[in-house]
């Protein structure tokens, strides 16, 4: 059985939208990688801008 994908919003200057958490990369700033379901742009973003990751 698959792993259900884990969507939150990512809180953008310009625009929230729902992104797909791909992996947790740490550091300093907690990092994630995420990707656009819509778009398949890819990321890196802090953990404090991920609106539903915790």
């Amino acid at each position: 059985m698959a792993t259900p994908e884990l969507i939150v919003t990512w809180d953008h200057d310009e625009c929230p939208f729902p992104v797909r958490v791909d992996a947790y990369i740490g550091g300093v700033d907690n990092l994630y990688r995420v990707t656009s379901p819509d778009t398949g742009g890819t990321w890196d973003v802090p953990e404090s801008e991920l609106i539903g990751i915790r």
